[in-house]
């Protein structure tokens, strides 16, 4: 589907060589755990990287068996995140087992206990130097599904996410939505901020100064005591200094819990790196996982039903499309061609570029040239400079890791056997299908090896037309949602516009109303009111004019008149 599926993990060495390891160059880690069997239901397991940091190389912990499966995926981050991150990975599931004992059976605190010991064994640990766990920390995230009870328990610190992909809506209004089961563990959330501020200023230990400054901005970036973005992490020793026996540094390493029942409408769990989420939306994941594995399977019902119809050791070979899918390396590649989209834009280049042009960018810049040896190889004769510059590369403008993290995923495909009448009639379809055109390369049989290449080719243009179809609905599907969205936030615009001016209207009617009280507290009866204004203005006039009240009271004829006039 797209572009993203032109470039497979297999290309790499056709691109470059032998400069780098082939595995890290494109997609590596490229796993298909098998499948496990529960009720009514089957868990397969996918993973899949796109290394920007070629010191890391496995992306995840996946652990099945008949009773639960158990997925953790932990990203590094600063300059030796890997060292923390490869630790974190080595221990987690002994971890977790340890405190599963421990909690006797409530899985939700075995989680959170889990991130806790597993912090507290990597700041003690003497195998990671003391200087990479005071300035790199790692974001984690575990997804535990019990196959018996079909219950998901997701915890998480920091970036990495756990996002549930389903289906919403009935008949032909189905759309899959990617709701995330973690939180955001960053300063951007309101709730996170407050968080660490009650943390740091509510210490009594902590005096101001360097302990108590909460936020630093560094380089126009708001960081917490300087160091990172995160306010849940694990490592980070130096943001977790001990200053008193209830409270900790700024960031902490509790785990935030979500549970969540499986049901029927439930596809997809990704379990992705804080470098996959900042390319890919969660309704761009869920969309693609979707079409792509809903391709995936439709061309293997069309090549099983092709391969029982012909009934032949010697059937036409399968096409190259019907190989086992990897929804993880899909999803990878997707995130790829974003980034390559995005440097394209950001580069102004003229043609855009494509994954495999990403796959030239190395990880690291070469080391400069020693000033000495560049002076003598100046000395040789100009054949060999001329030579020497010819041979000389450009040195690389960018890096992997400043264009993009890590693109680790890990997928969860729900197969639910209560909901499989579309698979049934899909296969039928395909059967038939199939049938007939047995039926019409036996009719004009007597070909040999020309009809089964052309039998080969037949199968093959079908697969691509398949996918072209899969991609238009894709698209179709797409716009549909962000139609939806729109109008969505449209309404919700609408109405919050209509609460405001509803309010804003009864604001003003109870101003009136406190006004037109007010004038008839300080006014009294109309009589006296007029009395009043007169003898207010009578004030002023002998003010201006310097009379006396003597004076005034040499006009009564004139001001009776007045009174006898206003009484008529």
């Amino acid at each position: 589907m797209g572009n993203c599926c032109s470039v497979s993990s297999a290309s790499t060495v056709e691109h470059l060589g032998t400069r780098h390891a082939p595995p890290a160059l494109g997609v590596s880690n490229r796993v298909v755990y098998p499948p496990q069997n529960a009720g009514d239901v089957q868990v397969v397991v996918r993973s899949a990287k796109w290394a920007a940091n070629a010191a890391e190389r496995t992306p995840a912990v996946v652990k099945l068996t008949p009773q639960h499966a158990f997925v953790a995926l932990f990203d590094g981050l600063g300059d030796r995140g890997d060292s923390i991150a490869a630790f974190c990975r080595n221990c987690v599931y002994e971890v977790f087992l340890e405190c599963c004992l421990l909690s006797q059976g409530d899985l939700s605190a075995a989680l959170k206990a889990t991130f806790a010991k597993l912090d507290e064994r990597l700041l003690s640990s003497p195998h990671v130097p003391a200087q990479v766990k005071a300035a790199s920390g790692a974001s984690g995230v575990i997804a535990y599904i019990d196959l018996a009870t079909q219950q998901c328990l997701v915890a998480n610190v920091g970036q990495a996410h756990c996002l549930l992909g389903r289906i919403v809506g009935s008949f032909n209004a189905k759309l899959p939505e990617g709701f995330f089961l973690s939180a955001d563990h960053t300063l951007s959330n309101k709730g996170e901020r407050v968080r660490v501020h009650k943390r740091t200023l509510s210490d009594p230990e902590g005096g101001g100064g360097a302990a108590g400054a909460t936020t630093q901005l560094v380089d126009g970036v708001e960081l917490v005591q300087g160091v990172t973005q995160l306010t849940r992490a694990l490592g980070f020793a130096s943001c977790k200094q001990q200053r008193s026996a209830k409270r900790g540094g700024a960031i902490s390493c509790t785990a935030e819990v979500t549970e969540h029942r499986l049901t029927p409408t439930d596809q997809h769990l990704i379990i992705g790196s804080s470098g996959l989420w900042d390319v890919l939306g969660p309704q761009d994941a869920a969309l693609r996982s979707h079409f792509y594995e809903k391709m995936v399977m439709t061309e293997a019902a069309k090549a099983a039903a092709a391969a029982a119809a012909a009934g032949q050791e010697g059937s036409p070979p399968l096409s190259p499309s019907t190989r086992q899918p990897n929804t993880a390396e899909h999803l990878v590649l997707y995130g790829a061609s974003k980034v390559a989209d995005r440097l394209t834009r950001e580069t102004c280049q003229v043609e855009p570029l494509s994954v495999a042009d990403l796959m030239q960018i190395p990880f690291e810049r070469p080391p400069p040239r020693d000033p000495a040896a560049a002076a003598g190889e100046a000395g040789q004769g100009e054949s060999s400079d001329a030579a020497a510059g010819e041979e000389e590369e450009e040195p690389a403008p960018f890096i992997r890791r400043e264009l993009h993290g890590d693109l680790a995923a890990v997928v969860v495909s729900l197969r639910w056997q209560s909901l499989s009448m579309d698979d049934q009639m899909r296969a039928v379809l395909a059967a038939a299908a199939a049938q007939r055109a047995a039926t019409a390369a036996g009719g004009g049989g007597g070909k040999g090896g020309q009809g089964g290449e052309e039998e080969y080719m037949r199968r093959r243009a079908q697969a691509l037309w398949g996918q072209v179809r899969m991609l238009a609905e894709f698209h179709r599907v797409y716009r549909r949602t962000l139609l939806r969205r729109w109008w969505d936030a449209a309404d919700q615009v609408y109405r919050h516009g209509k609460i405001r001016a509803r309010g804003l209207q009864d604001r003003i009617l109870s101003e009136q109303a406190q006004q037109v009280a007010n004038l008839r507290a300080s006014a009294g009866s109309p009589s006296s009111s007029w009395r009043g204004k007169q003898a207010a203005s009578n004030k002023l006039r002998e003010s201006v004019s310097g009379r006396t009240p003597a004076s005034t009271a040499k006009q009564p004829s004139l001001r009776g008149s007045v009174d006898a006039g206003q009484t008529r």
